[in-house]
């Protein structure tokens, strides 16, 4: 496993730009969640930086290891989950909301799940009172997928296994 690149992006006036890289934000990019939470569900209020936008890539092959994100947010791939190198990527873009873009280049669906970990550490706290999170998968057509999650024991964080990787965000919801 060995970090590939680091980029710093400003977003001003709704243009993205890289800093000290002869790189740029993927075309096309959704940044999520820009559409409703689900029905019962509210997006978590844990807000990113208002003007930056941080991806890390990590190349990781069959040997299998961990994306880290400056903001705490990980992706664990276990051994065997892919066959060859890719490239993993994390994006958190800003948001008043808990969210990442989680990519994997070429694009693949895992044979053993990875684990997506969101963390809330610094930023907002999950409330004490019976408050149900979930992750939820944006999709580019606005739609969400519950993709589950559970919130870690110190509840600094939610960890949920996926298959494929997407456009993630944290929804809560008072039962």
């Amino acid at each position: 496993m060995r970090c590939t690149c680091r980029r710093l992006v400003f977003v001003v006036g709704g243009i993205a730009a890289v800093l000290g890289a002869s790189c740029s934000v993927q075309e096309g990019l959704l940044l999520t969640p820009r559409t409703p939470a689900p029905e019962g569900w509210s997006w978590h209020p844990c807000p990113s930086s208002d003007l930056q936008i941080i991806q890390v890539d990590t190349t990781i092959g069959p040997q299998g290891g961990t994306v880290r994100h400056p903001s705490g947010h990980s992706i664990l791939v276990p051994e065997g989950a892919v066959s060859e190198d890719h490239v993993f990527v994390l994006i958190v873009p800003p948001s008043p909301h808990l969210e990442v873009i989680a990519q994997v280049r070429p694009s693949v669906e895992f044979p053993e799940p990875v684990m997506l970990t969101m963390s809330v550490a610094g930023r907002c706290t999950f409330p004490e009172d019976s408050l149900t999170a979930r992750v939820f998968r944006v999709n580019r057509d606005g739609a969400h997928d519950d993709v589950g999650g559970e919130v870690t024991q110190d509840r600094t964080a939610i960890a949920v296994p996926l298959n494929r990787l997407s456009n993630y965000a944290l929804a809560t919801n008072r039962q």
